[in-house]
């Protein structure tokens, strides 16, 4: 979460001065780019679209979560919730997954912050999105589907799945590696771009959409979806998927980065407690 430290720098200094929605039974290539000045607050709105689609519950979340301004008054925080539920032969249904989605936003800023964490890591992957926009060009995008806990034939499939879209992607500029800390439960397909000015914005947008809408389709909607729902919880399997958790919110600048903009207390709290909390 938040790649680059560098980005606090560039963060603080403007601080200083100052889709048309795409059916799950459509291909990805019916995306049709649309103007916005906050392209971000659309990739949100397109989420909540297609969790609406697939019977999603969003779940109720405090406001002290839910809702944060910066201490300089200049960025807001929303924050939310959803269990992807499958739904059984008897009509009963089973959370499997939980999404949680951060959206921060200043006058000339931007960043979407998306997860997926399933109940059965094993069985289920998780899917990563985080979008970083400063002054209209995108310092960071990576969008993936990993695969932190699975073993084997289910990590195979994961890499079909997502092979296509790591090639159709690969055109979005990007002068550097990927930190590993954030590659290192990845099969491989996982898009990375740094530096991508507005002309990209539109080819950004469809790439987390296509990787959005893989990971739905494949695993909250699909045969995976409903063998998941019909596991109990392992304690070991869930101590991974943690451990996992942890070790991305410890690597990342994200947590520096957080506490600069709403405070050291209320950071810690948000991401121990709602963003890498236990689905």
């Amino acid at each position: 979460m938040y790649f680059d430290l560098q980005l606090d720098l560039g963060f603080q200094q403007l601080m200083a001065n100052r889709f048309v929605d795409l059916p799950m039974t459509l291909p990805v290539s019916s995306f049709k780019p649309i103007a916005d000045r906050f392209p971000f607050q659309t990739l949100k709105q397109q989420t909540q679209n297609r969790l609406e689609q697939i019977r999603a519950n969003r779940i109720p979340m405090a406001n002290a979560i839910s809702e944060k301004e910066s201490k300089n008054g200049k960025f807001s925080l929303t924050a939310e919730s959803w269990s992807i539920v499958s739904r059984q032969a008897d009509g009963q249904t089973r959370s499997i997954a939980s999404l949680r989605m951060v959206y921060i936003r200043g006058q000339k800023n931007e960043i979407i912050n998306t997860w997926i964490f399933p109940k059965r890591p094993d069985v289920l992957p998780v899917f990563a999105a985080e979008l970083i926009s400063v002054g209209g060009v995108t310092r960071v995008a990576f969008v993936d589907i990993q695969t932190p806990v699975m073993t084997g034939d289910t990590v195979d499939e994961v890499t079909h799945l997502t092979a296509p879209l790591a090639s159709r992607f690969a055109c979005l500029p990007c002068d550097e590696k990927a930190p590993e800390w954030a590659t290192t439960a990845s099969p491989g397909n996982f898009t990375y771009s740094r530096q991508a000015d507005a002309n990209w914005i539109s080819t950004i947008q469809e790439c987390y959409l296509s990787y959005l809408d893989t990971y739905l389709k494949a695993y909250a909607t699909g045969t995976p979806a409903k063998n998941s729902a019909r596991l109990p919880e392992v304690r070991s399997v869930t101590d991974e998927l943690q451990a996992y958790q942890k070790h991305h919110m410890e690597s990342s600048p994200g947590k520096k980065f957080l506490g600069n903009l709403f405070g050291v207390e209320w950071t810690d709290s948000f991401l121990t407690d709602f963003l890498f909390a236990k689905p």
